[in-house]
Formats: structure tokens, C-alpha cells, sequence
């Protein structure tokens, strides 16, 4: 059987870092940072969809109860912070790309669920409030789960950079081993 990390890597498209590390740990004042952000409604995205609050209920300290590894998928696209199109572009290929991983894993007998930053999306317009649709392809916002994407990926000893004319977007594969 392929490893996680071979499946991960042959279902994303050329130019995704796709790298095994630890799963994001629970830290209660990160998750109240992040429940915040998404009540600011900042984005947006506040219940518009399954993908963000008050739709996701689920944190990281449960998550972790039921997936114990985890895969970042991580790629930089070239394009200027305003370039909104772009950046919705690249963002669509990362949630699909998540999804695409997520699904591999599942074919493979593995427990596995993603996140990325913004929401779902999967459905153009979501069904919110009404049952979600395709829940096995639900891909919620990384600040909905509850924790600080820019700490977690400090602690794996990576540099988050927020340049104008590049945007690096991540995605997060937790999976039972």
C-alpha cells in the first residue's frame, strides 16, 4: 500500500510542496483568536456556509481525537495581492486540491478530512442553512477549526511572507495512520 504522503503527492497538481508533519496542536486562546475572526465576519463568510461558523462546529481539540497525522500542501502562485480573480483562482485549485488528497486517502481505507483558508466553496452557492449537500467533500475555513495558521506553521519552522506580488496559499490533510 502507498504511503499517505505518495498518495498526497500523486493527486495534487504539479507545483504543490507536499510535506508530512505534525498535526496542529489546541491551544484555547488560538481557537478563541480564530472564532473570532470568523465573528468579525472580516471575510464575509459568517453563515454563508458549511464551511465556516456558525455552520463548522468542530475545533482542532476534537479533530485530534479521531486523526492523529497530518500533510500540508503548500504552493506560491504569482500574482499582485490585488489580482482578487487570480487569488480566487489559486484558491479554487487549493481547496480542490485538498479535496483531491482527502479523497485519495479515503480510496485507500484511510480516515482523512482537509481545511484551507476561506470557505468551502464546493458548490458555488451553498445549501447553508439547509443540510449541506456533499458533506464528504466539505473543505472548512482553517480559522473555523481553531487555530492560528501563521503560529502552526512557525512551529513546523516555516516563514509566512505576505508579499504584493505573490500569495503562498496551505492547505491541512488530517488523517488516521
Amino acid at each position: 500500500m502507498d504511503s499517505p504522503i505518495d498518495i498526497a503527492r500523486a493527486n495534487v497538481p504539479d507545483g504543490w510542496e507536499v510535506v508530512a508533519v505534525d498535526p496542529p496542536s489546541y491551544d484555547p486562546a488560538e481557537a478563541e483568536r480564530g472564532a473570532g475572526l470568523c465573528v468579525a465576519n472580516t471575510c464575509g463568510n459568517y453563515g454563508t456556509n458549511w464551511g465556516c461558523p456558525p455552520g463548522w462546529t468542530r475545533r482542532i481539540d476534537s479533530l485530534l481525537e479521531e486523526y492523529d497525522s497530518a500533510i500540508l500542501l503548500e504552493r506560491t502562485f504569482g500574482c499582485h495581492v490585488s489580482d482578487t480573480a487570480s487569488i480566487e483562482a489559486a484558491n479554487e485549485e487549493l481547496h480542490r486540491s485538498v479535496r483531491a488528497v482527502v479523497s485519495a486517502l479515503r480510496a485507500s481505507g484511510r480516515r482523512s478530512m482537509g481545511m484551507a483558508g476561506g470557505c468551502c466553496g464546493y458548490c458555488g452557492v451553498c445549501s447553508y442553512p439547509d443540510p449541506c449537500r456533499f458533506p464528504e467533500m466539505l473543505v472548512p475555513s482553517i480559522s473555523a477549526v481553531g487555530f492560528d495558521l501563521g503560529n502552526y506553521l512557525g512551529r513546523l519552522g516555516r516563514t509566512v511572507e505576505f508579499r504584493e506580488d505573490r500569495v503562498t496559499l496551505y492547505g491541512l490533510v488530517l488523517y488516521k495512520s
